[in-house]
């Protein structure tokens, strides 16, 4: 038997007990071990099998896209001992293998869970469960000789030649008479001709007026054609000049607005270019070089403010299309006063997401016996929240973590956002523009709170430890300039398309050096800056596919 305990993606923290010749694993349903289809997408439909051999494991690779590791080894074939950790291509799913009855190969990695809660103070805990879902394996023709025109027939043609006239007595010269005696001459009234040279000369004599009336009337023709054409050439060399400046002007001009449009684009992209540099310089910044980093937050907003020209048109359309998609999370407080606790947007009919560390801030007002509720955006009925989730490696510890959660209202929402795929948030780049959709805590309304928009670019994009982990698959930390604060927290991070890529977790929290005027006595304070962060998308992906069904 064979003991695997996974310890990373959609299915974490299950444990699966086998004892199979063959144990195929990959992201097919009808693996012995089946990953998640929508979640796990490293791995292959399938990806690998193990085999018992000679009374030990063996781990194949059956030829899958992305490859199989061990140990962080990629390996083709490779015989399992107790602690192996298997990983189902980079950054995809992955399970320790446990032999009972041998000695450990090394200690199981620690996994958190995802924690529900159904009720006040009342945290249920347990792997959260994929729905599972089916998926099928995926001459030219021949150019005729030209016809010329050919003259009419004659009227003679095809009858037979006439014979000659008979006259009694005559013959040409050279010639005797059929009848009496030569003569010399032919009878007086000139010579005679037999009746085909009559034919013949009257043909010609017909042919000849025929031609001279034609060419008497195409002359008439071209002459007119020639006036007519004078004329036209006269009447409209005027207009053609017009068309021709005209055509000139419409060029000049189209030239210009593409002029305008590439200049526009190139100082927009100035704008995010400086941006990014500024965000990276007040990232490495140490705790004592306050000043300067008060000096470059200043240039940070002042960039902010000038995209926010350029792209308001983009905002707005973004915030009219997804306006009823987001909620603000309120508790009610002794007195009847309500505070903005964090953002959420509907991700399915009944189901909001947010920002983990939300989840943790409604319970606690919850286990205070205070009312939590979900209002839609400009106010409405308010929902009851029944249940709550965190990502099972969120931690609150740590400067960064995956800071996703998930609610369940207690009726279905009206609109839900766009998730961008798995393809779309690998996309994402530094200096892409970024749209934050929210309710900040300063200015929301209690009665109909209105959400707001605000623009920035992405600055970078990294692990949690801010380190880059050379897969593009695995930044899950996206740090951005768009406006937050405690309000916007758990609010949707857009792009261009309108796409959600990421969710906003909050601000960084800046350690300066402060010198009492009167004491003299420094001291470090915390503070937060406009450098923001969010987590991508894909860990709400992970989440949503494991919720229960």
């Amino acid at each position: 038997m064979i003991r695997l305990h996974q310890t990373f993606g959609a299915h974490t923290g299950r444990v699966l007990e086998l004892d199979r010749d063959v144990i195929r694993l990959g992201r097919l349903p009808d693996n012995e071990v089946a990953f998640d289809p929508h979640a796990d997408l490293d791995a292959s439909g399938r990806h690998a099998e193990i085999r018992r051999e000679s009374g030990a494991w063996v781990l194949v690779d059956v030829g899958s896209r992305n490859g199989t590791l061990v140990r962080g080894q990629p390996v083709t074939r490779h015989t399992l001992t107790d602690g192996d950790e298997i990983e189902f291509g980079v950054g995809g799913p992955r399970v320790r293998v446990e032999l009972p009855g041998s000695s450990p190969g090394r200690p199981g990695q620690m996994t958190a869970e995802a924690t529900p809660v159904s009720a006040p103070g009342a945290w249920a805990t347990g792997p959260a469960t994929p729905v599972e879902q089916k998926y099928d394996a995926i001459q030219p023709p021949a150019l005729g000789q030209v016809a010329h025109p050919t003259p009419p027939p004659s009227p003679f043609a095809g009858q037979p030649s006439p014979a000659p006239i008979s006259t009694p007595g005559y013959a040409p010269p050279g010639h005797a008479p059929p009848h009496g005696p030569p003569m010399s001459a032919p009878p007086s009234g000139g010579p005679r001709y037999g009746q085909r040279t009559v034919g013949m000369m009257i043909q010609a004599a017909l042919q000849q007026a025929d031609a001279q009336r034609q060419q008497g009337g195409n002359r008439s023709t071209a002459f007119i054609r020639a006036v007519a054409h004078e004329a036209a050439q006269s009447s409209s060399r005027g207009l053609k000049i017009a068309m021709g400046l005209l055509g000139l002007l419409l060029f000049l001009t189209l030239g210009a607005v593409i002029a305008l449009f590439f200049y526009a684009r190139w100082q927009e992209q100035s704008l995010r270019d400086e941006n990014v540099r500024l965000q990276r310089e007040i990232a490495d910044l140490g705790v004592d070089e306050s000043t300067e980093r008060q000096e470059l937050e200043q240039r940070i907003q002042s960039l902010n403010d000038q995209l926010s020209e350029e792209q308001s048109a983009t905002g707005t359309i973004i915030a009219e299309q997804n306006g009823q998609a987001v909620w603000v999370l309120l508790s009610t407080r002794s007195g009847g006063q309500r505070e903005v606790i964090c953002s959420a947007f509907a991700v399915r009919e009944r189901i909001l997401a947010n920002a983990a560390h939300c989840v943790g801030a409604l319970e606690r007002e919850m286990t205070r016996s205070r009312e939590v509720r979900a209002v839609p955006n400009g106010g409405g009925a308010a929902l009851q929240i029944e249940r709550m989730w965190r990502h099972p490696q969120y931690a609150s510890d740590v400067p960064a973590s995956p800071d996703v959660g998930l609610l369940r209202v207690s009726a279905p929402t009206s609109q839900q956002a766009q998730l961008a795929d798995m393809a779309q948030l690998v996309a994402l780049r530094t200096g892409d523009d970024v749209f934050v959709l929210g309710f900040p805590a300063a200015i929301a309304e209690e009665g109909a709170p209105a959400a707001g928009i605000s623009t920035g670019v992405v600055g970078r994009l990294t692990a949690f430890d801010g380190s880059d982990p050379g897969n593009a698959a695995l930044r899950h930390l996206v740090s951005h300039s768009a406006f937050s604060d405690e309000g916007t927290a758990g609010s949707p991070i857009f792009d261009r398309q309108g796409r959600v890529v990421a969710i906003n977790a909050g601000n960084y929290r800046a350690r300066r050096r402060v010198v009492d005027t009167n004491t003299r006595v420094a001291r470090t304070v915390e503070s937060e800056t406009p450098y923001a962060w969010g987590v991508r998308a894909d860990l709400l992906l992970q989440l949503l596919a494991g919720l229960p069904p």
